[in-house]
């Protein structure tokens, strides 16, 4: 590029393959000199646009100038995904953004966050021009540089429609048949296709009504004041019945005359915004006044902000994002040797210890280890220097379901972890969003609460996976309510997916609970389907047997390819991916789901290979499949719940077996979580290791081992 532009143009379909590519230079500008479908040419002197030749008619275009761009300091492609998102919400008005972006509206200007807000909370200012579908991003602000968007002086600088579309018309004649038909991929992998649509259809309340089992119906039409636990595996339509029941309550005379209020809470950001999608789908486009989706620690800095001063920062934008954080501070703690020094513990824990960072072994230590300060250590209260409450922790009897730290050196290894978190927190200025949940507890539990919940409580609370809250959470969550007493609530979990416990710990005072259970499944064929119910059937909880729903369906079993060396995996990851894709059609979509340390390296073999691999770090990066196309997705286990794909290939890299109760049922629950995410064709990848719950289900007959593997 000889010179620099004053400005670039990009289209919808460009930015999507810049950012899913991450083809951004150096300098910030789009790098699209080596990628096959994204062509730049100079508008004018100052003007350098960024097309495909496949852009439709519907598509907004993006005007961004490069000086306010560079006033940015967070990754680009980020910052190039956000300004692609605001160009597919302005495609179906009205404009509505993720909440953390923190948007702001008057007439035709919307000001949101433009990267992370951990980089001084940088916001655009956008002007959408609706006639020529074009929107502005012509003005970076902050909170030392804020601007009233009613005084803010909108562009009059001039559409460069008319030379774009003759740009995009030379590029559309240029292409070659091949090109214009190679479509056999997904022509656009999008969030609401795997997660808002795979849920509503495009149906509206009124639209599903009909279609729902009874056992749906039951749950959406119970009375406001009956409380409901609404149970099911993947794909039985536990969030839709949710969100349906959601807006009955909404709808209530009772409730609209007498101004109640509805929570909705969620885990994660990505989770509450995919619950915001579902209602304005079924809700024609808008939420009800009374209604409010939150994640669980929003809420709680909404409710309980005094319980942490100003000067300490929360840990994470939620639960989600905290505990990734924490479990990072933990595995840069192994590498002190003071916190193993003088201890014999247990073989595991040396081995876990002496793994590399990134090791499967490592891994599954710091998720134990975190599992066991959260819900075991913080749970009692134990402080550093608390000597009785540490003693009685080292003497407590365990459950098999608890972490597997079972000896008293193995105990004092916790301690010692815990005491180094804490010590580290401290010296940041950082409080964890664990610590933040059970801090607000006790100021939920105080006489200011009790006068405050009259008006700032809630009348209606419904709870989406609660599976994935622990006891702490689930108490805040009860704590919450307007009254103490008989207050009404309504939860969907997945018992298979996490623990199947009460939401409220030692709450008792909910109104009568009715559980209701969907075992009408909608998502699978029927080959996929027996491996499902098999793998359900093996949790040790009672529920009743499933029922596929699917008429017509095929049954191709899952294939499992095994005796695979670890070193061979990615490769033959890559070469299954690739049989998938030259034989999926319309709106087919491909996940592998990787169980064990090999994600990093599969996502390395797929993209020196081109085959455009979308990696996911956390569950709130599935919010980045908002700008993909033709894009396959890698992704640990922990992250891809909530989602539903046509195909997956499973990966299970984990070279041992689980020695104990609760890593078998961790196990076991991510091999459920992974094929679930299927909905036509599965396929499954191990290391030298076959767990036996595979094992068990060739021998049943719902799992194929081929001869001779590929």
């Amino acid at each position: 590029m000889s010179k620099d532009p004053k400005y670039i143009v990009a289209s919808e379909v460009a930015l999507d393959a810049l950012v899913s590519t991450r083809s951004i230079d150096e300098s910030g500008l789009p790098a699209a000199n080596g990628l096959p479908r994204v062509k730049s040419q100079w508008l004018d002197d100052g003007t350098l646009a960024f097309c495909t030749g496949s852009e439709h008619e519907s598509e907004y275009f993006a005007l961004v100038g490069v000086n306010q761009l560079r006033m940015l300091k967070g990754p680009l492609d980020l910052v190039y995904s956000r300004i692609a998102r605001l160009l597919k919400a302005a495609r179906t008005p009205p404009v509505h953004l993720p909440r953390s972006w923190a948007e702001f509206h008057l007439d035709n200007l919307v000001s949101f966050f433009a990267e992370s807000d951990r980089h001084e909370a940088k916001r655009w200012v956008a002007e959408i021009d609706g006639t020529c579908k074009f929107i502005r991003f012509l003005k970076i602000t902050d909170s030392r540089n804020q601007i009233d968007l009613n005084e803010y002086a909108k562009s009059d600088l001039a559409s460069p429609r008319a030379a774009l579309e003759s740009f995009i018309t030379e590029l559309r004649q240029a292409q070659s048949e091949d090109e214009k038909s190679q479509e056999r991929f997904v022509s656009e992998f999008d969030l609401s296709k795997v997660g808002e649509a795979a849920v509503t259809a495009g149906q509206t309340y009124e639209g599903w009504l009909p279609r729902l089992s009874n056992e749906q119906l039951r749950a959406v039409e119970l009375a406001p004041s009956e409380s409901v636990r609404i149970v099911g595996p993947a794909g039985s339509g536990k969030t839709l019945t949710l969100c349906m029941r959601a807006l009955n309550i909404s709808r209530t005379p009772t409730v609209v005359s007498g101004r109640k209020k509805i929570l909705i809470v969620a885990h994660s950001w990505a989770m509450a915004e995919r619950i915001d999608q579902i209602m304005l789908t079924l809700n024609s486009g808008t939420i009800p006044d009374s209604i409010t989706v939150l994640p669980l620690f929003s809420v709680i800095q909404l409710h309980a902000n005094s319980s942490v001063g100003t000067s300490f920062e929360v840990l994470g934008d939620d639960s989600r994002e905290g505990s990734r954080l924490v479990m990072e501070i933990l595995d840069h703690l192994l590498n002190e040797d003071d916190i193993a020094h003088g201890l014999d513990l247990s073989p595991w824990i040396r081995d876990a210890i002496s793994d590399k960072m990134g090791g499967t072994r490592r891994s599954e230590l710091i998720f134990d280890l975190y599992e066991e300060i959260t819900s075991v250590i913080a749970a009692q209260n134990i402080f550093p220097g608390d000597n009785d409450k540490i003693a009685s922790y080292f003497s407590m009897e365990r459950e098999d379901y608890l972490p597997p730290f079972v000896s008293r050196q193995d105990r004092i290894f916790c301690i010692r972890a815990f005491e180094s978190l804490i010590s580290r927190l401290v010296d940041r200025g950082l409080v964890t969003t664990d610590q933040l949940i059970l801090d607000s507890i006790r100021v939920f539990e105080t006489f200011g609460w009790n006068v405050r919940r009259q008006t700032e409580g809630y009348d209606y609370i419904l709870v989406d996976e609660l599976q994935l809250f622990g006891p702490q959470e689930r108490l805040a969550i009860s704590l919450l309510a307007r009254v103490r007493v008989g207050f009404a609530w309504a939860a969907a979990e997945d018992p298979s997916q996490g623990v199947f416990s009460s939401l409220y710990g030692r709450e008792k005072n909910s109104a009568p609970l009715d559980s209701i259970y969907l075992n009408d499944v909608h998502r699978f064929n029927a080959g996929l389907f027996n491996f499902v119910q098999f793998v359900y059937g093996k949790f040790p909880f009672n529920v009743p047997a499933l029922n596929i729903s699917r008429k017509n369906s095929s049954v191709d079993l899952p294939v499992l390819e095994s005796r695979v060396a670890i070193e061979d995996i990615p490769r033959m990851v890559r070469l299954r991916a690739k049989n998938l894709i030259e034989n999926m059609v319309n709106e087919e979509r491909l996940a592998i789901v990787v169980i064990g340390g090999s994600s990093d390296r599969i996502f390395e073999e797929l993209s020196v290979n081109q085959m455009n691999p979308v990696l996911l770090h956390s569950f709130d990066d599935i919010e980045a499949l908002s700008y993909q196309k033709r894009a396959i997705v890698v992704s640990p286990w922990q992250f891809i719940g909530g989602t539903q794909f046509s195909h997956v290939i499973l990966v299970i890299s984990e070279e041992s077996s689980p020695n104990n109760a609760f890593a078998r049922l961790r196990e076991l629950t991510a091999i459920y979580l992974g094929a679930s995410r299927a909905s036509e064709r599965l396929a499954i990848i191990c290391g030298h290791r076959i767990p036996q719950i595979l094992d068990d289900a060739s021998c049943e007959g719902v799992l194929t081992i081929p001869s001779s593997p590929s």
